[in-house]
């Protein structure tokens, strides 16, 4: 756990790097492009979905507080399907961009020659990862719903609200680490060693989802900066 989080100290010494200024600027363009979709389609689909919600209760009248409820409910709804949405995406969308970021992390490291590769395509590597993506994310559906009706039931959704930032952050940590493993162990080899190292993959994703906080700057940073980490902590499991 203590080694994902010092990778991200250790990834700054790549940040000056050209390949690395490289992959964050095409990666966090890609990841600037996709955040504004999902913000436009918030701002375009929020009245409908509480129009939808609306109808659903049979309710035809507007204005008053219980219609300015529900639209602010729909709207958050929609935000968080749309952060949810956006970090897989992330990962998909910049996938080629952060995976040479990992590439160039091992050739850069002292571990570097030790390591043995596989014979990947870019085809079977692109239905790795998509494949990894929809697994996950049915997972983490699943149990954050768990988790958020336990929560309301209990009185302790303080508690369970924590939970769930360290459930998302594990499988942001899960996919970053998958992609540093992709061309040197088959997809249940690599699982298999990142359910072993649990702790690893999720302060990784804390440090995602922390940067993703910084405005503007976090949506750039984020992807290839947390991929860099990935690398420097998950390539010493490799030999």
């Amino acid at each position: 756990m203590l080694s994902g989080a010092l990778a991200y100290i250790q990834a700054l010494n790549y940040l000056p790097k050209k390949w690395m200024l490289k992959n964050i600027l095409l990666s966090g363009t890609l990841s600037l492009i996709l955040f504004a979709g999902l913000v436009a389609l918030i701002y375009y689909q929020g009245d409908d979905l509480s129009e939808l919600i609306l109808s659903w209760f049979s309710i035809k009248e507007q204005g008053g507080i219980l219609n300015i409820g529900i639209d602010w409910l729909s709207r958050i709804l929609l935000w968080v399907l749309a952060l949810f949405s956006f970090k897989y995406l992330i990962l998909i969308v910049a996938g080629p961009f952060v995976g040479d970021v990992s590439e160039k992390v091992k050739q850069a490291s002292e571990l570097g020659p030790k390591l043995s590769y596989m014979k990947t395509g870019l085809v079977s590597s692109s239905y790795r990862g998509i494949q990894l993506a929809l697994k996950n994310a049915f997972k983490e559906i699943l149990i954050t719903i768990v988790l958020l009706v336990i929560g309301l039931v209990t009185g302790l959704i303080a508690i369970t609200g924590a939970l769930i930032i360290v459930l998302q952050a594990y499988y942001l940590g899960f996919a970053n680490l998958d992609i540093v493993f992709e061309k040197h162990l088959s997809a249940r080899d690599a699982r298999t060693l990142i359910k072993k190292n649990r702790g690893m993959a999720i302060m990784n994703g804390l440090g995602f989802l922390t940067i993703l906080l910084i405005p503007f700057l976090g949506i750039f940073i984020a992807p290839a900066y947390s991929m860099a980490a990935a690398t420097k902590s998950g390539t010493r499991l490799l030999v």
